[in-house]
């Protein structure tokens, strides 16, 4: 009767730790599932990030374009609006010099009708 309850304690400790095994590796199965997912979930979202890196590279890169079009528009037309006013101050001076020249040199021309 020994010898039975020897075989019988070795097969239940075989039994037990086959079962233990079968556990544990599905455990580890089950773990390595879940962080495969974890994993995958992980790389989409940094797939996601890069792409909305992109995304706002590109609207930067659009919104400066867009700023330096207007900036040169504005640019362009202070330049052409300080022109205008520079030339009709300068056309208008010079036509007050003009007419200040001619009074002088009537002035000149009756100042030496009268000496002659």
């Amino acid at each position: 009767m020994t010898l039975t309850l020897v075989v019988v304690a070795l097969l239940a400790a075989t039994i037990g730790a086959a079962l233990g095994y079968m556990l544990r590796a599905a455990r580890a199965a089950r773990t390595e599932a879940e962080l495969r997912i974890v994993a995958e979930v992980a790389r989409a979202q940094i797939a996601n990030g890069a792409g909305l890196v992109a995304e706002r590279e590109a609207a930067l890169a659009l919104a400066q374009e867009r700023l330096k079009a207007s900036f040169d528009s504005l640019a362009t037309q202070s330049l052409k609006s300080n022109n205008e006013l520079f030339l009709g101050l300068a056309r208008e001076s010079l036509g007050q010099q003009q007419v200040e020249a001619r009074a002088s040199r009537e002035a000149r021309e009756k100042a030496i009708e009268t000496q002659v």
